[in-house]
Formats: C-alpha cells, structure tokens, sequence
C-alpha cells in the first residue's frame, strides 16, 4: 500500500475522541492546519483593517497632492493674481465714487437737465419717486419726459452715459410729436445711492 492511500485509510479510521492516541505525523498535520487557519484568520483580522486604513490614507494623499498642486500653482501666479486683485481695486472704488449721495441727488437732476438742453430736448417733467434699498446701495428712479428728433434724442442718450454718476435707462415709451419730426419719449432711469455707514 503506497503512502497517499495508507494515510486516506489511516484518516478514515480516526477517532477524534482520542487524539492522543494519534500518530505523530498526524497530530503535528493537525497541529499545523490549526495554526494556519489561526495565523489566517488573525492576518485577516489585522491586515485587513490595516488594508482598510492604507487605502484610506492613499486618498488623502492623493487629496492633499492636488491641493498642494493648486496652491503651487496660486504661488507661482501669485504677482499676476496681485496685479489684478489692484485692478479690480482700481475698478470697484472707480464704481464707488460714481455712486451718488443723498446730497448730490440735485446735481445729478441738474446733470440730466444740462444735457437735455445741450442737445436742444424739451423737458416736459423729470419726477423722482422713492429710493428703494438694497445690500450695500440704493436704486433711486426717475423718470424723465422729453421731446426731440430721434438725433437729439440718441445725442441725449450719449450725453447721460458721460454723466459722472452710475445712471442707467430702463422703460421707454416713444410717441409722435406736434411736428412731424418730432418724437416725445418717456424714460424710466435708475442712479444708485451709496449708503452712508452707520
């Protein structure tokens, strides 16, 4: 009887009451497939928490690389980013100082009457209704009835976009004038109000 039959025999015939009794090769098989199912299940239990937290820490590494990308490449832009955060600068306090005060409401009536009699308009009415507030300024509408050719009134148009305060034009109603020529035109126009800190 060759080997791998006699111990198939040999296996068959155990009792596992009497492990003892065993032959010492089996006791020590025995003894070495328990402690592989135990190093097994232990590596399991230990590596494989750790495999859980390695990938864990692979991604954030891999998040804090492409941070540190971004902010690489901020650094390597940064006096370019620094000429245009002082452009922008330049520009907002530009827009600030066209926006008008509470104080200056009557010279800026008094802008667009001077450039509705510079380009030959009649004013017919200019009437200013309720400032309404918002996060950091103040819309005031006015709105504005004129009659002129159609020349004088894009002229006029031209002449309030060169107006030192913020002034824009929103509704228009353009109806015949007395003569054939002649256009009467009502514009809604908003200027903006910086508001006074508290």
């Amino acid at each position: 009887m060759n080997y791998p039959e006699r111990l198939r025999v040999e296996w068959a015939s155990l009792d596992w009451r009497e492990v003892g009794a065993w032959s010492a090769s089996l006791r020590v098989a025995l003894m070495a497939g328990l402690f592989a199912v135990v190093v097994a299940v232990g590596g399991w239990g230990v590596f494989g928490g750790m495999a859980a937290r390695n990938e864990a820490l692979e991604a954030e590494e891999r998040t804090l690389r492409n941070r540190l990308a971004a902010s690489a490449a901020q650094v390597a832009n940064l006096d370019q980013l620094r000429t245009q955060g002082a452009a922008l600068e330049a520009i907002f306090a530009d827009w600030q100082a066209r926006l008008s005060t509470t104080s200056e409401t009557a010279g800026l009536i008094e802008g667009i009457t001077e450039a509705a009699e510079d380009n030959h308009l009649s004013i017919e009415g200019i009437e200013l209704t309720d400032s309404h507030r918002l996060d950091h300024y103040a819309e005031l509408p006015v709105s504005l009835r004129v009659s002129g050719t159609y020349h004088q009134l894009g002229a006029f148009a031209g002449s309030l976009a060169n107006l030192p305060h913020i002034l824009t034009l929103h509704d228009f109603e353009i109806e015949s004038g007395a003569s054939g020529n002649d256009l009467r035109v009502r514009i809604d126009l908003k200027t903006y109000l910086l508001l006074e800190e508290p």
